[in-house]
C-alpha cells in the first residue's frame, strides 16, 4: 500500500490521505459502496457484498430504490470497516456532462454528511465515476477532491478521509490532481488558518468560561466523591494488540473501588475500554442530538465534536489515552492545560506514542510500570494490569495534593514487589489488583516457564504467589528450579490452588519448602496478612 506525501499543511495530512490499495480492507469506522438504483451492481459493489456475506443482502433489502446520489447506510457486518454507506453513483453522458458532474458532487456530499450524522470518524472512498460509470478520470478526481477538501474545511466529522484507489492509473491521477489549480488554490484558502490547531488552544486562564459551565452541570449527574477517568482514542484499532489492550485495561480498572469512566460517546478505543469496564459506572458524554448509547448512561454537552471535546477536557482529573488522532490529541492537550494528568499507551501509536515519548515518568509512578506502556513486547494483559496500577497511583497521588486523604501506599519507603503466577487471566488480575491496593507492585507471569524467565531477565520480586497446575511448567517445577538457583532460593513461595486435601498440602510445604499453601476461593485478607507476616511488611 503506499501512500501520498501530500503537499499540504499538517491538518489537511492528518485528515486526508491518498493511497493505492483494496478498499474492501481498509480498517475504518466505514466503507463507501458505489451501486445503481437497486443497491446490487456488479464490480466493487458485487465483491463488497461477497465480503460482508449474506446478511449485508438482506440489510439493503429493505431499500427498494435509490435516487441517483441518494445515500443509505449499513453495519459492515463481516467486513473489517465497522459500517458501509451505499451510494448510487451517477453515469456520465456527455450530453448532460455539467448535470452529470454534479450529481457526482453530490454523491460525495451526501455520503460526507451521513458520515457524520452517524459519528464516523474515519471513512474511506473508492474513485466514484471512474470506468464503469464512464466519467473522465481527470474531472472525476477533481470532482472528488474539490468536494472533500471543502467539506473538511468546514466540519469536524468525518475526521479523516481516505481515497482509495485499485488501479495505479487512478493513484496517479489523483495526485496529478492536487497540483491543479483549481484544488491548490482551494487547499491554501482552505486550512491557510488551522481552525484546530494545538498551539493555538488558549490558556487555562483565557479558556471560554461556557464549556467550564457545562461540564459542571454535567458533573452534578455523576456520583459525588467518586474519581474519574476519561478514555479517549482513536475510533477504530489501528494496532494489533490495541483492542485487546482495551479489553484489558477495562477488566483491570473495573476493580478499582468506585471509580467512573467518561468517554466521548465514539467507537473504537473508548467503547472497547469501556465495555469491559462496569458499565453501571460508564457515562457518555456527546454533543446534543447524537443517538444514544445502549449501555452506561448518555450526557450531552455541546453541539459539536469540538464542543464536547472542550467539556469531557473539563471533567475528570485522569485522562487515559490509546492510540489517537487529532481530535484525541486535541482533547489530550487541553486536559493537560486544564492541570489533568494524561497516561499514554505508547505502544498503540499514534498520538500516544508521541506523547509518551514527550513525557518523563512521574516521580510518584514507579518507572517499571511507566515503561511497560512503550514496551512493544509486553502482552496486553500486562499492560492492562499496568495501566490499572498507575492509575491507582495518580488518584492516589491526587488525593494527597488536593488533602482529601492521606495514602499509605505512598510513604512506605521502599515497596516490596510481588510475582504473580497462574495460568487464569482471572486470577491474575483479581490478585494483582488485591495486592496492588494494598500498596504492593506486582508482576505476572501466566505460567512458571514465562515467571521463570522474568526472573532471569532481573525483574523485582520479593514473594511469589503461583499456580499448583499450570501449562509449559506447573508451580511444584518451578519451585524445585528456583531452589537450585542462588539468586532466588530465599524469596517466599506460597502456592495457590483448588486442591485442599491436608495430607497434599503438608507433603508440598516440608518437600519443596514452600512457605505457605492456600485453596481457592480464597479471603482477600487472608492473602495480604499472610504477605505481610512472609514480609515483615
Amino acid at each position: 500500500m503506499t501512500s501520498i506525501n501530500l503537499p499540504i499543511n499538517n491538518k489537511l495530512k492528518n485528515s486526508l490521505s491518498i493511497i493505492k490499495g483494496d478498499l474492501i480492507t481498509q480498517s475504518v469506522d466505514a466503507i463507501v459502496n458505489p451501486t445503481n438504483n437497486v443497491l446490487i451492481a456488479s464490480g466493487l459493489c458485487s465483491n463488497i457484498h461477497r465480503a460482508a456475506g449474506e446478511n449485508l443482502r438482506r440489510a439493503v433489502s429493505s431499500v427498494k430504490w435509490l435516487d441517483v446520489s441518494e445515500v443509505f447506510i449499513t453495519p459492515g457486518f463481516r467486513l473489517l470497516s465497522s459500517h458501509v454507506i451505499h451510494t448510487c453513483a451517477p453515469i456520465w453522458q456527455k450530453e448532460r456532462s455539467q448535470e452529470s458532474g454534479e450529481e457526482l458532487r453530490v454523491c460525495y456530499r451526501n455520503c460526507l454528511e451521513i458520515a457524520a450524522e452517524n459519528q464516523i470518524q474515519t471513512l474511506a472512498f473508492p474513485c466514484i465515476g471512474i470506468r464503469l460509470r464512464g466519467f473522465p478520470s481527470d474531472w472525476a478526481a477533481r470532482i472528488a477532491l474539490k468536494e472533500i477538501i471543502s467539506y473538511l474545511a468546514e466540519h469536524s466529522l468525518p475526521m479523516q478521509v481516505k481515497i482509495v484507489c485499485y488501479q495505479s492509473e487512478d493513484y496517479q491521477e489523483y495526485q496529478a490532481q492536487l497540483k491543479h489549480p483549481q484544488i491548490a488554490q482551494l487547499m491554501q484558502n482552505s486550512f491557510s488558518a488551522t481552525k484546530y490547531e494545538i498551539s493555538n488552544l488558549p490558556s487555562k486562564q483565557t479558556a471560554n468560561p461556557k464549556f467550564q459551565k457545562i461540564a459542571g452541570e454535567l458533573l452534578t449527574q455523576i456520583p459525588p466523591n467518586h474519581p474519574k477517568l476519561a478514555v479517549i482514542g482513536s475510533t477504530s484499532f489501528w494496532g494489533d494488540t490495541s483492542e485487546a489492550i482495551c479489553k484489558a485495561a477495562g477488566r483491570c480498572l473495573a476493580k478499582i473501588d468506585d471509580l467512573v469512566m467518561l468517554t466521548g460517546g465514539v467507537s473504537g478505543i473508548p467503547e472497547a475500554v469501556s465495555r469491559s469496564f462496569s458499565t453501571n459506572r460508564v457515562f457518555h458524554v456527546q454533543p446534543h442530538g447524537f443517538q444514544p448509547w445502549d449501555y452506561g448512561h448518555n450526557l450531552y454537552g455541546g453541539v459539536s465534536y469540538e464542543e464536547r471535546r472542550e467539556v469531557l477536557a473539563r471533567m475528570a482529573g485522569v485522562y487515559l489515552l490509546i492510540e489517537g488522532g487529532p481530535g484525541s490529541e486535541h482533547e489530550a492537550r487541553r486536559a493537560l492545560q486544564m492541570g489533568a494528568v494524561i497516561i499514554p499507551v505508547g505502544r498503540t501509536g499514534g498520538f500516544a506514542e508521541k506523547l509518551y515519548t514527550e513525557m518523563d515518568c512521574p516521580d510518584y509512578i514507579p518507572v517499571e510500570l511507566w515503561e511497560k506502556l512503550g514496551r512493544r513486547e509486553e502482552n496486553p494483559e500486562e499492560i492492562g494490569i499496568a495501566i490499572a496500577q498507575i492509575v491507582l497511583k495518580v488518584l492516589n497521588f491526587l488525593d494527597e495534593k488536593q488533602d482529601l486523604s492521606k495514602s499509605a501506599i505512598l510513604n512506605r519507603g521502599i515497596t516490596p514487589t510481588v510475582l504473580v503466577v497462574d495460568d487464569s487471566i482471572t486470577v491474575r488480575e483479581l490478585l494483582s489488583m488485591t495486592f496492588f491496593k494494598a500498596g504492593y507492585y506486582v508482576n505476572t507471569a501466566r505460567d512458571g516457564k514465562e515467571a521463570l524467565e522474568k526472573l532471569q531477565k532481573g525483574i523485582e520480586c520479593n514473594i511469589i504467589w503461583c499456580d499448583a497446575e499450570m501449562p509449559r511448567m506447573d508451580g511444584f517445577e518451578l519451585r524445585e528450579r528456583l531452589k537450585q538457583d542462588s539468586r532466588f532460593k530465599d524469596i517466599p513461595f506460597v502456592i495457590i490452588t483448588s486442591r485442599g486435601a491436608s495430607r497434599m498440602r503438608n507433603t508440598f510445604i516440608d518437600n519443596l519448602d514452600i512457605q505457605g499453601y492456600f485453596t481457592k476461593p480464597y479471603r482477600e485478607e487472608d492473602i495480604l496478612e499472610s504477605t505481610r507476616l512472609l514480609l515483615n511488611y
